[in-house]
């Protein structure tokens, strides 16, 4: 698991950044997660090892649970 900072250029040469988040799911799968602000991927780093949902809980398919 780890938190890095991402940077690129746009084509109007403008540069984006994002903070990035690698972690392996419960299932063994590596995914990552984006967001824009260091203090918010330092935060889910820290709740990844607890628990993390897989996308069928969140989005409702393969029979996990919908939000409402």
């Amino acid at each position: 698991m780890s938190v890095r900072k991402r940077t690129w250029r746009n084509r109007d040469g403008s540069q984006g950044e994002a903070w990035v988040v690698a972690y392996t799911d419960q299932g063994g799968t590596r995914r990552i997660k984006s967001f824009g602000r260091k203090r918010d991927a330092d935060a889910f780093h820290a709740t990844v090892g607890l628990h993390v949902p897989d996308s069928s809980e969140h989005h409702g398919r393969r029979g996990g649970a919908a939000l409402a």
